[in-house]
């Protein structure tokens, strides 16, 4: 397995891989990091089919920290033929992302405002119960909650950063189009709350700065609750047949063009074209 990492935001910093030389007869592969707080499926990377080559990107990576992935190597019957670990460098990244959970290409760079963790608030579900003329009450529980209300505080400086952290957060959506208002956030701030930060935001809030004199200084207040995130298998195509003929309107063209098909799923410069054809 080749693991590369890239601190650029094209979308977002991550780690590419590529995946090739499978046992012969696996059917699925499943790619999970495997990390202080357990294991989190690749987005993407949950059995899917064993191709002669796979090819993923972790959009959700820990930030300046080396990062180690587990692979397994599925038959037909969803049976374990072969487990195995890979360690990558690390994604050397100084600041704070902010991302739509499914949708990578929806992200912003942002400034993590001081107050974002005045105060963090876990809960357990339960109830005392004093049975009979018992003086000490019995706690009667059924486990704990995430973090809830985290007071995330950000700081966008320009319009492009305003623009992408509302479609971020769902805000300036075309006509009746909906989103999910669950975000992901990483930071190379040395904050108490997990990473990546996967939490609902159901009421985000902007307060201009200097909007009155034409700027574009934005600072944004949201209440974060975390929240487990969509089934790993849901993902945005980085690469969509659509781009792929915004570039090559004949097959002729692409297999001259791309010697294996890889090339042609590791190629990012086509993410986005049908868009801007």
């Amino acid at each position: 397995m080749i693991l590369t990492p890239y601190s650029d935001m094209s979308p977002v910093p991550r780690i590419h891989m590529r995946l090739d030389g499978l046992n012969a007869t696996a059917d699925r592969v499943t790619v999970a990091e495997v990390g202080p707080g357990g294991e989190r499926v690749v987005r993407g990377g949950y059995r899917v089919p064993a191709t002669s080559v796979i090819v993923l990107d972790d959009f959700l990576a820990p930030l300046n920290r080396p990062v180690r992935y587990r692979v397994q190597q599925l038959d037909a019957a969803g049976g374990v033929l072969a487990e195995d670990e890979y360690t990558s460098a690390q994604i050397i990244y100084h600041g704070t992302v902010v991302q739509h959970i499914i949708d990578p290409y929806r992200s912003t760079e942002a400034r993590l405002l001081v107050g974002s963790e005045d105060k963090l608030e876990w809960e357990h579900d339960g109830s005392m119960v004093r049975p009979g003329n018992a003086r000490m009450p019995t706690w009667v529980g059924s486990g704990r909650w995430p973090l809830q209300g985290i007071p995330l505080k950000l700081g966008t400086d320009t319009a492009e950063q305003e623009a992408a952290m509302r479609m971020v957060l769902g805000i300036d959506l075309v006509g009746d189009e909906d989103s999910l208002p669950i975000i992901a956030l990483r930071t190379s701030h040395p904050v108490r709350f997990p990473q990546p930060l996967q939490a609902v935001v159901k009421a985000p809030s902007a307060r201009g700065l200097d909007w009155i004199s034409g700027g574009s200084l934005t600072h944004w207040t949201m209440t974060a609750d975390e929240v487990r995130p969509p089934g790993a298998a849901l993902v945005r195509a980085a690469i969509t047949w659509a781009d792929l003929m915004a570039s090559a309107p004949t097959w002729a063209s692409v297999a001259s063009s791309y010697p294996t098909w890889a090339d042609v799923m590791t190629d990012y410069s086509l993410a986005g074209l049908s868009n801007a054809a």
